[in-house]
């Protein structure tokens, strides 16, 4: 077992040496792609109408994505139009997309090209004459897992530069198959709007002048190296997280009982076995959350963005803290004592806690966390499995330690009676941990939360004091059934689907905004119909209630810019807040108008409301 724990570690840290180089996207404020001119000969059979097969390559940073010409319902379309057509009408052919459930919004299916290098086709007749320069504009979305950005660029041939005789032959290329599928424009061009540099934009009256700040300066991460190093750190912090630290209390106090009574060799070696399961069980979960992450794009600590959530793990919490003073005993997660029933087996035992305090760490953030995984979301799935690897590697750190120098088992206190009155106190931990979640729901939850957990508690006390064993097994699951059915129909009735209340967003006007400043808390949002991530953040973080909720909490004025047509002032904004993409989200605070706060590209609701409270309290 101890070989088994060394070479696991040397081995990750191995393979984390060897990528320590992959950098990190580029997010500066250069459009995120290329442009490059190719000419091509034409199967002169099959298109003898053709001299020339010019192809213009889009060519995309790594991990981006273009929506194609015909997007779907979600994205912008991709167009290249012509302009100042030299003696010929020319069209434009393009490639077929790839249907695949929108990044952002999977019940919509959207039309993309998701290759390293995207042709667009114009095929130039035989008899046009190769002189002169063909000009076009280039209109298109690219994408991330995290902001996209709108290009408007112009590109430009020098047709003199073709020598038909010396062309390659467009048949022997690999894209030769997207050509022969390829269909002239359908789309209208309808060309989305563009960042300019400053110095294009023209002066207005109002000149904005902002010392922006970032919600993490010093936790930006570049290479593959140091958010390993990082991810380390940071799951060995999240043992000591409000959510976490309980159920690591308790599976402490259990090693205080292996095997009372026995030697000193099988102690050790029962010590050993637990550590190792609880430590597989928090890497099984996170190479589960590495999985799923990589697969889905979903944020860290997603599925604990809303309320509902919380409040459900604060249940779950609770439910846990009960057995712990007797109400009812578990199945296969037991936080007491250890016992002497034949059907519970000690290594499931500790797998399945492990799972659980790693499951329970996923609301939880700390230190070097959020810039990590900022980074880590949108690299390839191999690089997000080794960071969450890491990660999972840190947290599991001190129990891997104690498997491999099981020594450290006589620092621990020897068992005695004092050990259930200490399982009695971290039942109370539990609780105050639940207590903990349920102030981070709204207050109009609450008093139904408390309720919630009142017939929790009943339903406790019916599975564990209601059944025995000298009931028949109908009569026990029986009770037991209803004690689940009390539950449900308790969570329905109190939390049945109610309508939202919309927030009421004001008009970006520049003048109206200045005069704001320094005289109300504003929140500005910049959105566009053309920017999924965009509206999934809409859908997920900037939902009505919770606007509503951070808007009276922290006296909010809320401020958005559509980007979706040509919007000089927003675009002005947009760049005085040193950025080109969105998603962007700013806090202009009353007391430091001239110093935002902003959020880039993809943020849960944690991290605004840190943000919020760091700017606002």
């Amino acid at each position: 077992m101890k070989k088994i724990c060394v070479l696991l570690i040397a081995i990750i840290c191995l393979i984390l040496f060897q990528l320590s180089s992959i950098p990190a996207q580029d997010q500066s404020r250069d459009f995120p792609m290329q442009t490059k001119w190719d000419a091509f000969a034409p199967d002169p059979e099959e298109y003898p109408e053709y001299q020339t097969l010019l192809v213009l390559w889009v060519i995309p940073d790594q991990n981006l994505y273009t929506y194609a010409h015909d997007p779907g319902p979600a994205g912008f379309p991709t167009v290249l139009t012509i302009v100042d057509e030299p003696a010929h009408d020319l069209n434009v052919f393009y490639p077929p997309g790839v249907e695949q459930p929108d990044p952002f919004d999977p019940d919509y299916l959207s039309m993309v090209y998701p290759w390293e290098r995207t042709p667009l086709f114009i095929p130039l007749p035989g008899d046009m004459p190769l002189t002169g320069e063909l000009r076009a504009e280039l209109s298109l979305l690219i994408c991330s897992d995290r902001n996209c950005w709108p290009v408007h660029k112009e590109v430009s041939y020098d047709l003199g530069m073709i020598e038909p005789d010396l062309l390659t032959s467009a048949m022997e290329q690999d894209w030769w198959p997207l050509w022969r599928d390829a269909e002239p424009a359908a789309v209208e061009a309808f060309p989305p709007m563009a960042f300019p540099d400053p110095e294009e934009i023209p002066v207005e009256d109002i000149v904005w002048d902002f010392e922006v700040r970032s919600i993490a300066p010093g936790l930006e991460v570049d290479t593959l190296a140091r958010a390993a190093l990082l991810a380390m750190i940071a799951g060995f912090i999240l043992n000591f997280t409000p959510c976490v630290l309980p159920v690591i209390s308790l599976k402490l106090r259990g090693m205080l009982t292996f095997e009372e009574g026995s030697g000193k060799k099988a102690q050790r070696r029962a010590f050993r076995k637990h550590n190792i399961f609880f430590a597989l069980g928090m890497l099984i979960f996170f190479t589960f959350l590495a999985v799923l992450l990589s697969l889905t794009g979903m944020a860290w600590g997603q599925l604990f963005q809303s309320p509902a959530a919380i409040f459900v793990l604060g249940c779950i919490i609770f439910a846990l803290s009960l057995s712990l003073f007797g109400l009812y005993d578990l199945p296969v997660i037991d936080l007491k004592a250890k016992t002497a029933d034949p059907w519970k087996n000690p290594n499931a035992e500790a797998l399945s806690t492990g799972v659980l305090a790693t499951f329970l760490a996923t609301p939880c953030s700390g230190p070097f966390l959020g810039g990590v995984l900022a980074w880590t979301l949108t690299q390839p799935p191999l690089i997000i499995g080794l960071v969450l690897w890491s990660m999972g590697l840190g947290m599991a750190l001190p129990y891997l330690l104690m498997a491999v120098f099981p020594f450290m088992m006589r620092f621990l206190p020897r068992p005695g009676p004092w050990t259930m009155y200490l399982e009695k106190i971290l039942g109370f931990f539990l609780v105050a941990t639940s207590i903990y979640l349920l102030s981070l729901i709204p207050q109009d939850m609450f008093i139904k939360a408390v309720i919630m957990f009142l017939i929790i508690a009943f339903a406790a006390w019916m599975w564990g004091h209601w059944t025995s064993l000298t009931q028949t097994n109908l009569k026990r699951r029986t009770i037991r059934f209803s004690a689940l059915v009390l539950i449900a129909a308790g969570a329905f009735i109190l939390f049945r689907p109610t309508p939202e209340h919309p927030v009421t967003w004001a008009e970006f006007e520049e003048n109206r905004f200045e005069q704001m400043l320094g005289e109300q808390n504003i929140l500005l949002e910049f959105t566009a119909d053309w920017c999924p991530n965009c509206k999934f953040l809409e859908r997920t973080v900037l939902t009505p209630d919770f606007l509503n909720q951070i808007g009276l909490e922290y006296d909010l004025y809320f401020v958005r810019i559509d980007l979706t047509l040509h919007n000089p002032p927003g675009e002005r904004m947009l760049l005085a807040l040193e950025s080109r993409s969105i998603p962007l989200v700013a806090i202009f605070s009353k007391d430091r108008p001239q110093s935002p706060l902003i959020l880039r590209d993809m943020f849960t609701r944690g991290q605004l409301e840190r943000a919020l409270e760091q700017e606002l309290e």
